[in-house]
């Protein structure tokens, strides 16, 4: 399994935009550094969730060789697990970002991450 590159889309001092396509064959992205003068992040997921598909952002502390990855949450405590098109802002500040396709086949998502300061 390959692991998906991120493209910035926008890169401004307030605000940044960051994209991934995530498929079953690319289930996972490339971890991004969160950075702490954007304390307002979201998570937009789009596309077809074929089979099954379920999407989670997760993020780690980890500086080095991260192994330990773990599911973000929404304001209101739950896990940002998306099994369809939606918008979700996310409560925690982790060290890095990925988003993980934790099931599904015939997948292929369009995620954006927006950080703003």
């Amino acid at each position: 399994m390959a692991t998906a590159a991120y493209e910035v889309l926008h890169d401004s001092a307030r605000m940044k935009v960051i994209k991934w396509t995530i498929t079953t064959t690319n289930a996972d992205g490339a971890p991004y550094t969160f950075s702490g003068r954007f304390p307002d992040k979201s998570l937009h997921v789009f596309g077809t969730f074929g089979t099954g598909g379920n999407l989670k952002g997760q993020g780690t502390n980890e500086v080095s060789a991260p192994a330990n990855w773990y599911s973000l949450n929404d304001p209101q405590g739950n896990e940002l697990s998306f099994t369809a098109a939606k918008i979700e802002q996310i409560l925690e500040n982790a060290y890095l970002f990925r988003p993980y396709l934790s099931a599904g086949t015939g997948v292929t998502l369009t995620v954006l991450l927006c950080l703003k300061g």
